[in-house]
């Protein structure tokens, strides 16, 4: 989930507000337990989103210098997510579901904590990298050498890990969390980023023929791994698990120049979930947990995976409603300019 670029939001594209909407609601739907092939299907949500997020950084990052994006980045990112945070934190406590110091302080730091907000640090880590990935892809004339590089990143990660599983150098605790929590995400979602950047202005002849790569990569490791679910291969991501999902994502891109998805994604409902999707995604967590309280005195026909899904969905979207309108009416009461960002900031990106 990402924070609306300003200048996304200035110059609205539906196709990227269609993907954005489809990204989050395939990770929500994979918080509900659906069954094993939906999850299956569902498992190209992060790095659609990571693929999203490298488009939109190319169509704004020529104005914008390297510090001052990524402190507004991470600004955007970072600060929304503490303030659900606190406010998870405290409603829990008041209600009686208390957390250890080591769960609050994980959660913040974007570790493991509560969980679900791992996403937000890798995030962060493809806003510290993407824009190198400019760089390259403004540097080198030819873009299929610009894919050749990204390439040869994504395969010398692969070879990196495998050489950290194979020697002891993990032994080190701040090495291993440098590897397991940093390196070992920024490297791949970073690539991911790196093709959002190239699909951002690729013919669709040359969107076909990376789906077709993808995919006929992803049936040969399908059938020399007898087919697991690619969730298996997800943390750290790998290849098994990438292929599938930027087969898919690549796919979706295609069909998302069509009239038919034009039309379902251009409505109001669909760019307010686009633009608000990283706060969707925040109290789903909220509600994810509730829901997880209250089963037990659910009746069974209830508690199913797509009623949980329907009502989390809606219900986060209405709180987030009901949070900006709520927030706008006090920036714009607001005098001082301060306060209008902070809140702006923190509780309308």
């Amino acid at each position: 989930m990402t924070s609306s670029d300003s200048t996304f939001a200035k110059k609205r594209d539906v196709k990227f507000d269609g993907l954005r909407v489809i990204g989050l609601l395939a990770i929500i739907l994979a918080h509900v337990n659906p069954p094993a092939l939906l999850f299956q299907l569902r498992n190209f949500d992060v790095p659609l989103m990571v693929l999203v997020s490298g488009a939109v950084y190319g169509l704004s990052s020529s104005k914008k210098k390297y510090v001052s994006y990524i402190w507004g980045r991470v600004l955007r990112l970072l600060t929304p997510t503490w303030v659900f945070l606190i406010i998870f934190f405290l409603i829990n406590f008041i209600i009686g579901h208390h957390f250890s110091r080591q769960d609050m302080l994980s959660s913040f730091l974007l570790l493991n904590g509560i969980g679900y907000v791992w996403i937000i640090r890798v995030f962060i880590l493809v806003a510290v990298i993407a824009p190198f990935f400019v760089y390259l892809y403004q540097k080198i004339q030819n873009k299929l050498w610009y894919l050749c590089v990204v390439g040869f990143i994504c395969i010398c990660y692969v070879g990196l890990y495998q050489i950290y599983r194979q020697f002891p150098v993990h032994a080190n605790a701040l090495v291993d969390f440098i590897f397991q929590n940093i390196i070992f995400y920024m490297l791949p979602f970073g690539c991911v980023a790196g093709l959002g950047i190239y699909m951002l202005r690729a013919s669709k002849k040359s969107l076909i023929r990376l789906f077709v790569l993808f995919a006929t990569f992803f049936i040969f490791l399908s059938y020399t791994h007898q087919f697991v679910p690619t969730q298996n291969d997800k943390y750290p991501p790998g290849m098994y698990y990438l292929s599938y999902a930027l087969g898919i994502s690549l796919l979706l891109y295609l069909l998302s120049f069509t009239t038919v998805f034009q039309k379902v994604f251009g409505s109001r409902l669909m760019q307010f979930i686009s633009a608000s999707s990283l706060w969707i995604y925040l109290w789903q967590i909220f509600f994810l947990y509730q829901w997880g309280y209250l089963k037990s005195f659910m009746p069974q026909w209830f508690d199913t995976f797509f009623v949980e899904y329907v009502v989390i969905v809606v219900i986060s979207t209405l709180v987030v409603y009901g949070q900006k309108r709520l927030i706008k009416g006090v920036v714009e009461k607001v005098q001082n300019k301060t306060i209008q960002n902070v809140l702006s900031t923190s509780f309308l990106k």
